[in-house]
């Protein structure tokens, strides 16, 4: 696992989205990933994309093209698809399966559209919805964003449609929040990516790749100690007492009101190892 590159890379004060995403892939699900390969491959994209999306138009032209070309499934595109009948798939997480698969959920194709767009010019960025992740094409003198749904063939859509995304998805129905709308970092977008696989390898009771899931997000998010808590519980899980008492006594140091959770929850079989050993 070449943990240190993905830890190299997120040190950095501009993240870069696509390395690190193969990087993450590379980790978790392929370890002789060739990565130049693949950001070869997105380069070869946007170079048909330039091909395809008209000049001499206006900013908002030209994106609407690209995002025609990638996600319209009635032009000659690209033919990248929302994979709604199987969307807990891991390999929809993986930017490398998503441009290869031509499937992805809404991040992965956010993040093929924000990284061809930059090579042509165009400026995108992910918009973390609640339950929904989406693109904003942003045009110099434009306060707002021009947003677009990847999952959902790319089609152009407004605040009253975000709304009706995120009570679809999470079944909130309360106040937009404009706060909402505000461009997510290419840091947040990993942890995003990141949590998406979490919940996947859990709900598979995939252990071992959820643990590295788990190391990268205490990596990227060092600041929150939940992660050492949910690493410890898997190892009790599967039996390691010895590791799920290292990781959850530095948990609990952090964090000591949850003690009678911890306790009450998994004390007794920790006790009984402890007189073991």
């Amino acid at each position: 696992m070449s943990i240190q590159q993905f830890r190299h890379l997120t040190s950095k004060a501009t993240l870069p989205l696509l390395e690190t995403a193969l990087i993450l892939s590379k980790n978790v699900a392929t370890p002789n990933l060739d990565i130049p390969h693949w950001i070869s491959e997105v380069d070869g994209l946007a170079q048909q994309a330039a091909a395809y999306v008209p000049a001499g138009v206006s900013e908002r032209e030209k994106m609407t093209a690209l995002m025609n070309w990638l996600f319209d499934p009635h032009t000659d595109g690209a033919m990248f698809a929302g994979n709604k009948k199987f969307y807990g798939d891991p390999r929809n997480s993986y930017i490398d399966q998503v441009i290869g698969r031509r499937l992805g959920i809404p991040i992965t194709l956010s993040v093929v559209c924000i990284e061809v767009a930059k090579r042509i010019g165009l400026r995108f960025e992910g918009i973390g919805l609640p339950g929904h992740f989406v693109v904003g094409g942003y045009i110099d003198g434009m306060p707002l964003p021009i947003l677009f749904d990847p999952f959902n063939n790319g089609k152009h859509i407004t605040t009253e449609e975000c709304a009706k995304l995120v009570e679809r998805t999470t079944g909130y129905v309360g106040t937009f929040e404009e706060e909402w709308l505000q461009p997510a970092n290419s840091t947040l977008i990993i942890i995003r990516m990141l949590n998406n696989l979490r919940v996947a390898f859990m709900r598979q009771e995939n252990w071992p790749e959820a643990i590295a899931v788990l190391r990268h997000l205490q990596i990227i998010q060092a600041e929150l100690p939940a992660h050492w808590r949910d690493e410890g519980l898997i190892h009790f899980h599967l039996g390691d007492m010895r590791k799920a008492s290292e990781l959850l006594e530095d948990y609990l140091s952090q964090k000591p009101h949850d003690a009678d959770y911890i306790k009450s929850n998994i004390g007794p079989e920790m006790e009984k190892w402890a007189k073991l050993n």
